[in-house]
């Protein structure tokens, strides 16, 4: 009687085994194949650097009033250089993100409509598309577009070979330009802690 019970669940664990083995593959080729989907950036308070000249986000002149345009600069230890990012889901939208000033309280928005070319600003929260950013991951660094046709975030003469742009360069949205990568890195550490694409696992909503 036991030996017998034996040949029955024997099959049924060798089919139990299979099926484990199944979904680990499926699970890992998932991963390999859409990371986007278990990385996003955590809310919190950043710095942002740009990775390719090294410089950081900035409002300039440290300014308080609407259409005060973004600029990167060195690093400076003070609030027109931090922005707070809040992450929201969204059915029409998806996930996207907000970028608000911390000296100011005003968030970073596309002047006027989002066209090729414009300008990056600060302005009072209106509720608009042009103020909604999608922050992607990607190995070289996060890349930001606006949710209004997804134009990137690039630095005004960035797409010359021979120029690097350095500090007061404004930044405007255009898809023409190289891609420029960001990378965000805490304020609450003493020292900016880097928060890198690959380190970014399972946030919660």
């Amino acid at each position: 009687m036991a030996a017998g019970l034996e040949q029955t669940l024997t099959p049924n664990r060798s089919i139990g085994m299979k099926t484990i083995l199944a979904s680990v593959i499926l699970w890992s080729v998932c991963a390999i194949l859409f990371p986007v989907a278990a990385q996003q950036l955590q809310d919190g308070e950043y710095y942002i650097k740009v990775n390719a000249t090294g410089k950081y986000l900035a409002i300039e002149g440290i300014s308080q009033e609407n259409s005060a345009r973004l600029v990167q600069w060195d690093f400076v230890n003070q609030p027109n250089h931090k922005f707070i990012v809040k992450r929201y889901s969204d059915p029409r939208l998806g996930v996207y993100y907000t970028l608000q000033a911390v000296h100011s309280g005003k968030y970073v928005s596309v002047e006027g409509k989002t066209t090729r070319g414009a300008k990056i600003i600060q302005y009072n929260w209106a509720n608009q598309d042009n103020q909604r950013w999608y922050i992607d991951p990607d190995k070289n660094g996060w890349q930001i577009k606006s949710v209004e046709h997804q134009y990137r975030i690039s630095v005004s003469g960035f797409n010359a070979a021979t120029y690097t742009p350095g500090n007061g360069a404004y930044f405007i949205i255009n898809n023409d330009e190289r891609p420029l990568y960001f990378e965000f890195r805490s304020t609450s550490a003493i020292r900016p802690r880097s928060t890198n694409a690959s380190e970014i696992r399972n946030i919660p909503n």
